[in-house]
């Protein structure tokens, strides 16, 4: 290893660490050596150091609040990548949602919408197309798409989102998805179809809560038990069966049930499933099982 390689990597690990520690002027400072180190180098492998130089600058610029430098230097690293990596290379797949992040973030909507669509495609094809990943940013995307009043773009991601939540079997994304995806019916007065979206859900969800000891290993590919949240499907299935304790993606769920009946009038069915909601949030706060980014918003549903 030359003198240079290794002085890049002592700034890079100290950035890194800074990162971690939200120290992020030192980050900053760190991250801009180890550009001006990674630049000196012409081939293959000093590009590939000058793009992840790049991403840990925009962690600390991000970090410092400074979103349009952050942009800048995940475009610039987005730049080396595309140069370097497939199409649908997960890495690419990473840096074009933080830049489709980032484009939201300043304003830039019709190039975060851009940046989003790359970023599905590419992440389907790093990882497969039922992967519950792409449901995440198919739901950013249909956000940034609502925002911007695009509204049948939005109801076009939040329906692909609903489909491939199917495939989290925590129940996280399938909850968030389907309750954007009624929503936005709400909002629109189409109360029967909210009301037959969100019962369907809820036997969906039964159903996946209701799967076997025996049967989970053969259902869960070992790929998405980091992602799908392993340890706690398998909780929540054992509290479910033995303790007829809903998890908080079906509390979710039957709030927004409760919302939809009371827009159709039936005032006594919609009291009904706010209790129901209301009793399985008490019982899950008396185990205190964490909320997740979801379920919080589900508790303000």
């Amino acid at each position: 290893m030359t003198v240079a390689l290794e002085t890049w990597h002592e700034h890079y690990e100290s950035a890194e660490l800074a990162v971690k520690r939200k120290a992020f002027d030192a980050a900053e400072n760190a991250a801009r050596r180890c550009v001006r180190l990674a630049e000196e180098a012409a081939d293959e492998p000093g590009r590939r150091r000058l793009a992840s130089s790049l991403l840990l600058l925009a962690k600390a610029e991000q970090g410092r609040g400074r979103a349009e430098a952050a942009l800048d230097a995940t475009q610039r690293a987005l730049e080396l990548l595309r140069r370097i990596l497939p199409p649908d290379h997960r890495d690419m797949a990473a840096v074009l949602a933080d830049a489709a992040a980032l484009c939201a973030e300043t304003g830039r909507t019709s190039q975060a919408l851009r940046f989003f669509g790359e970023a599905i495609g590419a992440f389907e094809g790093a990882h497969g197309l039922t992967h519950p990943g792409a449901a995440a940013l198919l739901m950013e995307q249909g956000r940034v798409a609502e925002e911007s009043g695009e509204a049948a773009l939005a109801a076009s991601c939040y329906g692909k989102a609903l489909r491939k939540a199917a495939f989290d079997t925590s129940g996280e994304l399938l909850a968030d998805a389907g309750a954007r995806r009624a929503e936005d019916l709400l909002r629109q007065g189409a109360t029967s179809e909210a009301r037959s979206l969100l019962e369907k859900m809820l036997d969906d969800l039964r159903a996946n809560f209701s799967v076997p000891a025996e049967k989970e290993a053969e259902q869960e590919p070992p790929q998405w038990l980091e992602y799908a949240g392993g340890e706690r499907t398998w909780g929540r299935r054992e509290a479910f069966q033995k303790e007829g304790i809903e998890p908080w993606p079906m509390v979710r769920v039957r709030r927004l049930i409760a919302r939809t009946l009371e827009a159709q009038g039936e005032m006594e069915l919609a009291a009904r499933e706010s209790r129901r909601a209301e009793e399985g949030a008490a019982r899950l706060e008396e185990r205190q099982e964490p909320a997740t980014a979801t379920s919080g918003r589900a508790a303000s549903a």
